[in-house]
């Protein structure tokens, strides 16, 4: 059946009408233009995809649909660093390694065929994230709870993974979310398969080798494009032709590096083949903030923590269940050096940033990019300036992406990249809202009017169980008063100690709740997320013992 010429105009009429961004304003919030500049009880307008007014005194048009800001905070656009969101699986099978990659023959086994040309393990500059992006919904709105606006997105686990890509994640098609098709080339210290190289020596001697091919590939190409004549035709090679820009300081080389060492290496390699680098991941890079900052190399520093290190507990004393063994503690000496290295990796963005390097924040290695609000919160109460962590949300990532125009700070004419949360950036309980994506809106709360009412009661004393810790099985007691949506009271957990609820939130038919506990004499901080269902609790927690631990909870009869 033919379908008339008028339909698909109309279809396509339809189309565009669903994604056109809609006229909002926030009026009466906290309106955060830059890490400088703060307006209190401010509005702003987006119409368009684009920010039409934002200021103290802004009129709201008629048209436009009003949202009460009271107690919310408004916030340029939050942009992940890094992240694999939106790729799949992107390693390649054992029979396309082994094409892509000229694995040598094992001649133990085979008949010798003759010498392969090269090794090319992990070595993938050529594949490009901007041509396979897709962002499923479950993956868009655990971004968007992060309060991500756009992301910065490369394949991991390759020694060169191929050309990043900046998108945003405002829902449409491929083509309507790339900003920038090919940011930089993504590589690391590590690749997945087996063979040579497997030590660190190997991976910089392959790395070192590959640049030294691409150069010696376009001195090549060169020559017989200006004297063709008696000269053979150099060969095709997509993956060493990728490798041409980076070469020519077109783009960056965005090398992971976690350890020192690693970051060591990726200095000298940046510096031999004068490549502009940035390094991520950064797990160690306060230990080399001098160096970054003498180098002039940015950080996009990863908000994945390693778990904090605790020296486990004693069974009491008495007769154990079948099952049950009593852990040894640790010597002093080796948790105290476990301690005191757990610390400074968790402080490097405050070491970056009392060094003056700069650094962005990525969610990669993050189960959930959702947590990165937790994760700032964790840097705040340790001493990160709320300023700096905007700074690392905003502005440093676009800067290092060259995206300057549409990320990093809020004012008329902008395109209408916006994050709202309930708090203050930085606050435990702060949580995404609203999130504007070039002026598309994603609610975050559907049908809230400012915080939505509590559909559960959570008052009583609680009992949760989590099957499976580091430590074995844990009991924990939570002694809960709601009122309204804010939650207090008391926490007695088995293996951790008491303690006291700081932050109590209740949303809809969830809660969190944050407690600060003793453990051995040291202050740490549990964190639970949970759901009532039919009198049942069920949910994840966060401390000492393991991260997103499941639990299930009922109040005792």
């Amino acid at each position: 059946m033919r379908i008339p010429a008028m339909a698909f105009a109309l279809l396509a009429l339809l189309a565009q009408e669903k994604r056109t961004p809609p006229v909002v304003a926030i009026r009466n919030a906290t309106i955060v233009l830059d890490a400088a500049t703060t307006l209190e009880r401010a509005s702003i307008v987006l119409r368009g995809g684009f920010i039409e007014a934002v200021g103290a005194e802004v009129v709201l048009p008629p048209d436009a649909e009003v949202i009460d800001g009271t107690g919310l905070y408004v916030y340029p656009g939050f942009l992940d660093g890094l992240t694999a969101a939106g790729l799949g699986e992107t390693k390649r099978t054992p029979e396309e390694r082994k094409k892509a990659e000229a694995t040598p023959a094992d001649f133990t086994a085979e008949a010798l065929g003759g010498m392969e040309s090269a090794n090319r393990k992990g070595i993938r500059p050529e594949f490009r994230a901007a041509e396979v992006l897709v962002f499923g919904e479950e993956e868009l709105r655990k971004h968007h709870r992060g309060g991500f606006t756009a992301a910065h997105v490369a394949a991991q686990e390759e020694f060169l993974a191929g050309s990043a890509a900046l998108v945003s994640l405002n829902g449409g098609t491929r083509r309507e979310i790339i900003v920038r098709p090919r940011t930089g080339i993504a590589g690391s210290f590590r690749a997945y398969g087996d063979g040579y190289p497997s030590v660190s020596m190997g991976f910089m001697a392959h790395l070192r080798q590959v640049f030294l091919d691409a150069q010696r590939l376009r001195e090549l190409k060169v020559r017989y494009d200006k004297e063709p004549a008696g000269r053979a035709r150099p060969p095709a090679d997509p993956a060493l032709e990728a490798l041409w820009p980076l070469l020519d300081r077109q783009v960056p080389l965005f090398m992971e590096a976690n350890t020192d060492g690693e970051i060591d290496r990726a200095l000298a390699l940046a510096s031999e083949f004068k490549l502009d680098l940035v390094i991520t991941g950064g797990r160690e890079a306060g230990l080399m903030a001098d160096r970054l900052k003498a180098a002039g190399v940015p950080v996009i520093l990863s908000l994945k923590f390693p778990r904090e290190p605790k020296r486990p507990a004693k069974h009491a004393a008495g007769p154990r269940k079948e099952g049950e063994y009593e852990e040894i503690p640790k010597p002093r000496k080796q948790y105290e050096d476990e301690k005191r290295d757990w610390e400074r990796r968790v402080r490097a963005a405050i070491t970056l940033n009392e060094a003056g390097v700069p650094f962005a924040f990525s969610t990669a290695g993050l189960d959930d990019p959702s947590a990165a609000l937790r994760q700032v919160a964790k840097l705040a109460s340790r001493g990160l300036p709320r300023e700096s962590a905007l700074r690392a949300l905003t502005s440093a990532p676009a800067a290092i992406l060259h995206a300057d125009a549409a990320y990093g700070k809020l004012a008329a004419g902008r395109p209408a990249n916006v994050t709202v949360l309930t708090a203050s950036l930085g606050a435990p309980d702060a949580r995404a809202r609203l999130v504007f994506a070039d002026g598309m809106k994603f609610d975050l709360e559907p049908g809230a009017k400012g915080d939505p009412a509590p559909e559960i009661d959570l008052n009583g004393v609680w009992t949760l169980t989590v099957e499976k810790s580091d430590a074995g099985p844990l009991k924990i007691s939570a002694a809960l008063t709601q009122k309204g949506r804010d939650l207090s009271g008391a926490i007695t957990a088995s293996n951790f100690g008491d303690g006291v609820i700081t932050v109590g939130r209740v949303t809809g038919r969830s809660f969190t709740l944050f407690a600060r506990i003793t453990v051995e004499g040291e202050p740490t901080e549990l964190e639970i997320r949970g759901e009532l269902k039919e009198g049942a609790m069920e949910g994840k927690l966060s401390g000492p013992y393991g991260d997103d631990l499941a639990w299930k909870g009922r109040k005792p009869q």
